[in-house]
C-alpha cells in the first residue's frame, strides 16, 4: 500500500528528522566529524527558522520527508525564541576547535550569498529560505507539492517576486524545472578539509 504524503506544520519533535536530512543532503561527514556534523546540521536548522515566515513539513508515512520555509521580508521580524535557539546552537558549534573552522568556512559562504544578491541590483520581496527532501523520498512528486504550497503562500501574501540561494551540490536543477531562473553565480574554494571550489547561484521566481 502507497504510503499518503501529508503537508503540516512543524511540530518540534520533527527536529531531529530534518536535522539529520540537512547533515545527509549537504554530507557534513564529508568534512568533519560526526558529533560536529550533528552539531552543525542542529545550527543550520535553527538560522533557517529564524529566517522564515512560512514553513510546511512533508510526512510520509509518520515520518518528516522533507520541509520547505519561505520568508515574507516585509512582514518578517526577528524571533526571541529564534534567536535564543541560534544562539544556543552556535555555541554548541563554536565549542570545539573543528567547529570553529567549520563556522570559518561557513561564513565565507555567507559572505558568498551576500554578494549575489547585492549584484543583482534587486529589491526582493520574497525568499525560499529553505528547501530540502530526504533523498529516499524524492522521484515521487513530494518536492512539487511543497514548492506548490510555498507559491500559495506568497501568492498570497502578495508577493510578486521571489529569490533563492543554492549551489552545486543541491539539485539545483529542481528550481529550474519548477520555473525558477538562474540570475547570478559565484565560484568560491571551500576551505574545509575537502578542499573544492564550488559554484554558488542565484535563482529568482516571478510569481505573477
Amino acid at each position: 500500500m502507497e504510503e499518503k504524503t501529508v503537508l503540516r506544520d512543524y511540530e518540534r519533535k520533527d527536529a531531529p528528522f530534518l536535522q539529520d536530512i540537512i547533515r545527509k543532503t549537504w554530507q557534513y561527514d564529508r568534512f568533519c566529524s560526526p558529533g560536529t556534523a550533528k552539531r552543525l546540521s542542529r545550527l543550520y536548522l535553527a538560522g533557517c527558522m529564524a529566517n522564515q515566515t512560512f514553513m510546511k513539513v512533508a510526512e510520509v508515512g509518520g515520518r518528516p520527508a522533507g520541509v520547505i520555509m519561505g520568508k515574507d521580508c516585509g512582514a518578517w521580524k526577528p524571533s526571541v525564541t529564534g534567536l535564543l535557539r541560534q544562539t544556543a546552537a552556535a555555541l554548541a558549534l563554536l565549542s570545539g576547535k573543528e567547529g570553529r573552522e567549520v563556522a570559518r568556512a561557513f561564513s565565507g559562504i555567507n559572505q558568498v550569498d551576500k554578494e549575489l544578491l547585492k549584484e543583482s541590483e534587486k529589491e526582493y520581496p520574497g525568499e525560499l529560505s529553505f528547501f530540502a527532501l530526504d533523498v529516499r523520498y524524492r522521484g515521487l512528486g513530494i518536492g512539487k507539492k511543497l514548492f506548490r504550497a510555498l507559491l500559495d503562500y506568497m501568492e498570497q501574501q502578495k508577493i510578486s517576486r521571489f529569490y533563492l540561494y543554492t549551489d552545486n551540490s543541491c539539485n539545483y536543477g529542481f528550481y529550474e524545472h519548477q520555473g525558477m531562473r538562474r540570475c547570478g553565480q559565484k565560484s568560491y574554494k571551500v576551505p574545509l578539509a575537502v578542499d573544492n571550489e564550488m559554484q554558488f547561484f542565484l535563482y529568482e521566481y516571478d510569481v505573477d
